[in-house]
């Protein structure tokens, strides 16, 4: 999991990559079904279920977050979370 800081002024958008994601069974028919991005900050949380690897997410206030990444196979296997901690200042 990558996280690319898209500040701007106001809201705070980041990028979450989880492209480096692979399924080790891929070869023989195997593939990533969806990725699932939790993005936890001050006493909000935010679960995100997504075909896409690279979201933006919207930090809207400064603080510190922990965005975890977990990626799902088409036959059911979960990875191991990946966790991601970042200030927004």
């Amino acid at each position: 999991l990558s996280v690319a800081n898209t500040k701007v002024d106001g809201p705070y958008y980041v990028e979450l990559d989880g492209s480096m994601s692979s399924d080790p069974d891929e070869k023989i028919g195997g593939g990533i079904d969806f990725y699932k991005f939790i993005v936890k900050g001050g006493s909000t949380e935010e679960t995100i279920l997504t075909r896409f690897p690279r979201i933006p997410v919207n930090l809207r206030s400064p603080g510190g977050y922990e965005i975890t990444l977990e990626v799902y196979d088409n036959d059911g296997a979960k990875s191991a979370p990946v966790p991601v901690s970042i200030t927004v200042q």
